[in-house]
């Protein structure tokens, strides 16, 4: 059995690292098909190129501020 390249593949903690967020948020990433990841036994392994791509592309994240009172 030949071996498999495993350094394009992090786990959901190196990744919730790499990416600023908790590893739940990752786990849900990958749940709604916004990270590549594959399962292996109970875990899963998030492909390093899609990590750093939801790094790089900030558009769609978060919410807007809230905008304070106008002054009279």
């Amino acid at each position: 059995m030949a071996k498999q390249d495993l350094s394009q593949w992090l786990t959901t903690v190196a990744a919730a690292e790499l990416m600023g967020c908790h590893r739940r948020h990752v786990l849900a990433l990958v749940a709604a098909g916004k990270l590549e990841a594959v399962r292996v036994g109970w875990s899963h392994l998030v492909r390093k190129s899609s990590a750093r791509a939801w790094v790089r592309d900030a558009s769609g994240r978060g919410r807007p501020k809230a905008k304070g009172r106008k002054p009279k």
